[in-house]
């Protein structure tokens, strides 16, 4: 399972390895240091696919403050194409980016808009009867997702009495 967490440190730190110069900023930024990186999320979406898988749809963008000029933001979004395309790397997937970056610059600063659009298993959250929750991690197979029961795997299969041997 990706979380939009796992996708914004895994943005902070290629980029910290790619822009070693450039501070990377998540949140608000109060004391600002040139040139730098601000990653905001833009939209953020959920669709359900099956019982157990979502389409996870998250837009950032990533802002480029530009120490000088418009012509270091634009050799800032070469590097970022080159890192986002075709796909990009969080935790053990390589997601696809089905959607080409927007670029805009405004006042010299780049914003780089990149959407990840992606499937993926997720936790269900259960509130039993008893008030008490249950949460199940829908990637795994051998939890029933409605009830949060741990399924018992067949060791043998009978059919009407009779062991069947494969």
């Amino acid at each position: 399972m990706i979380t939009v967490n796992d996708i914004y440190k895994e943005i902070a730190r290629v980029l910290k390895v790619t822009f070693p110069m450039s501070k990377v900023y998540r949140d608000t930024i109060e004391s600002l240091v040139v040139p730098a990186f601000n990653i905001q999320l833009v939209v953020y979406n959920t669709v359900g696919f099956s019982e157990k898988v979502i389409n996870r749809k998250a837009k950032l963008d990533i802002v480029y403050l530009s120490e000088s000029n418009t012509r270091e933001s634009l050799e800032a979004a070469e590097k970022l194409t080159s890192l986002f395309m075709p796909s990009f790397k969080i935790k053990d997937r390589h997601i696809t980016m089905n959607e080409s970056p927007e670029v805009k610059i405004i006042d010299k600063d780049l914003h780089y808009l990149v959407t990840f659009d992606f499937f993926d298993t997720f936790e269900k959250i259960i509130v039993n009867d008893d008030g008490t929750i249950t949460v199940v991690d829908t990637g795994k197979p051998e939890v029933d997702w409605e009830s949060g029961k741990t399924l018992e795997l067949m060791e043998r299969l009978f059919v009407d009495g009779e062991e069947q041997i494969e």
